[in-house]
């Protein structure tokens, strides 16, 4: 018998990135050379903005970047919540801003 090829799509493979993780990844691979070759083009009053930006995206909801950290005075578990960056730039964020707010249907009318 022929064995048949998985034919899940790959986005299903928790090996590959996908949405946000892979734009992250795409920028974490080739931010520092791209600002070697490409950052003299960006207005010299930007470049700081720029560069600050693309790092926070870089560090989004990342448990190695800034994080609240909640333990429970019981049994002393410790729970990280990495922080967003909050900036317009990152897809994640910026899909939250424009998606319409929730209804909240009232059922005491």
């Amino acid at each position: 018998m022929i064995p048949i090829a998985d034919s899940s799509p790959s986005w299903r493979d928790p090996t590959h990135p996908t949405g946000h993780d892979r734009f992250r990844h795409i920028f974490r691979d080739h931010w520092h050379t791209w600002c070697d070759l490409r950052l003299e083009e960006v207005p010299a009053d930007q470049q700081a903005y720029v560069r600050k930006t693309v790092e926070r995206m870089i560090l989004c909801r990342d448990p190695n970047g800034s994080y609240a950290l909640y333990i429970c005075p019981g049994c002393k578990y410790e729970h990280r919540v990495p922080f967003s960056c909050k900036t317009r730039f990152c897809p994640s964020i910026e899909r939250r801003r424009l998606e319409p707010p929730a209804v909240m249907d009232n059922p005491a009318e």
